[in-house]
């Protein structure tokens, strides 16, 4: 069962290290609970939704978008959304600095 992690409460240890394999990336995303996160929605479905002007909430709603993504395909993503996920996960540990 995974653990959610309110994006207030979130720590620069709760993300994956660098380089690390896409199932951390994968673990971190997990860990959004966007139900509560947007009780009313949001209008993030993946990566190409977000840029460096985002918060960090907003980043990690897109994040999960991926992982769900990817979970329900079945597969992992391409080396471009791998290197985008990678890029979104050093965006937020340069917000949390």
């Amino acid at each position: 069962m995974t653990t959610f992690i309110a994006t207030d409460n979130l720590n620069a240890s709760d993300l994956p290290k660098q380089n690390a394999k896409w199932e951390k990336i994968i673990n971190f995303a997990s860990t959004f609970d966007i139900q509560s996160e947007y009780k009313n929605g949001i209008n993030i479905s993946g990566l190409n939704d977000i840029n460096d002007k985002s918060t960090v909430k907003e980043i990690r709603a897109a994040l999960y978008a991926e992982w769900r993504r990817y979970n329900h395909q079945g597969y992992g993503p391409d080396k471009n959304t791998e290197k985008k996920a990678w890029e979104a996960i050093e965006l937020i540990r340069s917000q949390m600095q």
